[in-house]
């Protein structure tokens, strides 16, 4: 009943929510991502090309914003490529170009905390549902670095080593000068999606001149486990975060997948997201397929969703998502396309909603 209604879906112009930059011209939108409970989950915040962030209250259509702007602010300097809420709707973070990610007071819109320490792009940022306190990051430099709000010591705006120091904020700020919410991390795994082996004393310097991206992280319903994708390995890892991950050794994932059976080169995955209860994950990979892995068998060959003809996953922009009720995956598509496959009808192809001007 409900895909026969998806087929019926529309988006008419008042459905359709645009950012502006000072000049009044349109911005693409990054990164989205709806609430959890407040006003019913109906918050859709968005991070956009020029850095903003803004909050839409999707219960109204956009009438509703000619009385009534959207809380609206400048996060980053440059583009903000992921986004997420808090466990209790209070906070978000948004992981940018500027290779920081920033935690912010979504009334006041107030930085809680800044997390710097990345070498490059910011693909992705994640909540731990288990530690709220918890988030983890994952970028184009090849690291997934997790980071406690609860924990002092300061991180350079560079990027540079990290200070551990475990004074009161004020303290370390008179010891260093670095600014009282700049966060360490508490753990990095570096390489953590690198293609080769790499041999020999300069193994972190090899590291580091070619990392290769990771493209998503999510925790895993246990709390203690991160999982992640890259763009070039073809692999989905599980990391477990209750071991301290060294940068003179090459990390190894507690859980790696196994690779994709036909193609001739390895493919990576743009993004990925979990069901509801962490028993599923669905890729989107860049061989213009989505695939169903089991988080409690990670290393059995993953199911493809029926094959679209049109679908393309031609960029890492491109992601995914899971229905509340765990009926239905999403994801973007190259064509201009939004693909909606219903997980429970195997063969079926997907119903495309048409719309976009653009990826």
């Amino acid at each position: 009943f409900m895909r026969s209604q998806l087929k019926d879906f529309v988006s008419t112009e008042k459905d359709i929510y645009r950012s502006l930059d000072a000049l009044g011209m349109y911005t693409p939108p990054f990164s989205c991502c709806f609430n959890n409970s407040v006003k019913d989950g109906k918050l859709l915040a968005i991070g956009d090309e020029d850095g903003k962030i803004g909050v839409i209250n999707t219960a109204a259509n956009n009438t509703f914003e000619t009385d009534n702007p959207r809380p609206q602010w400048q996060a980053h300097p440059n583009a903000i490529f992921d986004i997420c809420w808090s466990r209790d709707d209070q906070y978000l973070a948004s992981a940018a170009g500027d290779q920081t990610t920033r935690l912010w007071n979504v009334e006041t819109q107030d930085i809680v905390a800044v997390f710097p320490g990345h070498g490059n792009t910011i693909k992705s940022v994640t909540n731990n549902w288990c530690d709220p306190s918890v988030y983890a990051t994952g970028g184009r430099d090849g690291r997934i670095m997790v980071w406690d709000v609860r924990c002092t010591g300061m991180v350079s705006e560079s990027g540079g080593e990290v200070l551990y120091l475990f004074y009161a904020r004020v303290k370390a700020f008179v010891l260093t000068g670095v600014p009282e919410n700049h966060m360490r991390p508490a753990n990095t795994i570096s390489a953590a999606h690198s293609v080769g082996r790499p041999q020999g004393r300069k193994l972190a310097s090899i590291w580091g001149s070619q990392p290769q991206s990771v493209t998503a992280v999510k925790f895993l319903s246990c709390g203690n486990k991160i999982a992640s994708s890259g763009a070039a390995d073809g692999l989905i890892k599980f990391w477990d975060l209750r071991k301290y991950y060294s940068i003179k050794d090459r990390p190894t994932p507690c859980e790696v997948s196994s690779l994709i059976e036909g193609p001739k080169r390895l493919h990576g995955y743009s993004s990925f997201s979990l069901d509801s209860n962490g028993g599923r994950i669905y890729a989107a990979c860049t061989d213009n397929n989505i695939y169903e892995f089991l988080t409690a068998h990670l290393a059995l060959p993953p199911r493809r969703l029926p094959t679209a003809q049109n679908y393309r996953c031609s960029s890492f922009y491109i992601r995914t998502c899971v229905s509340p009720d765990d009926r239905f995956v999403a994801s973007g598509s190259s064509d201009h396309g939004l693909y909606v496959w219903e997980i429970g009808a195997r063969g079926r192809a997907p119903v495309v909603l048409k719309g976009h001007e653009g990826e």
